[in-house]
């Protein structure tokens, strides 16, 4: 298989609904870090690439068609040239909802979300 899509943002951007409309859309797996969770023979690899150790990287991505979130996302650059007419993908969110202490209720739990905002704008700094 030939990698078509890269995501080349940050996680916690949606990468996982990215990866599952990717999935449907290419007709083939995703990489995302839940595949090296899953399949602990990547992790080899990913050290490598981390570390800046040639990779095999047809034989690391052999069954995706597009890749998302960490550590994929990270190597683009890299995996670019093992790649033909790949297209970058850019997630991105506005820096000031990392500072949102709501931010994970709103993703885990929207119907409480009003009165945790609430709570949260009354508690003293």
């Amino acid at each position: 298989m030939e990698i078509a899509v890269v995501g080349a943002g940050v996680g916690r951007t949606g990468t996982h609904s990215l990866k599952v409309a990717l999935e449907q859309l290419l007709d083939g797996p995703c990489h995302h870090m839940v595949e090296v969770l899953g399949d602990p023979s990547q992790v080899p690899a990913w050290i490598d690439a981390i570390e800046g150790r040639p990779v095999d990287w047809s034989s690391v991505l052999a069954r995706y068609r597009s890749i998302v979130d960490w550590p994929g996302g990270a190597f683009w650059p890299e995996l670019a040239p093992w790649m033909n007419a790949v297209r970058r993908l850019l997630r991105d969110r506005f820096s000031d909802s990392f500072d949102d202490p709501t931010m994970m209720m709103d993703a885990f739990c929207p119907s409480q979300r009003r009165g945790a905002r609430r709570r949260i704008a009354r508690s003293p700094p």
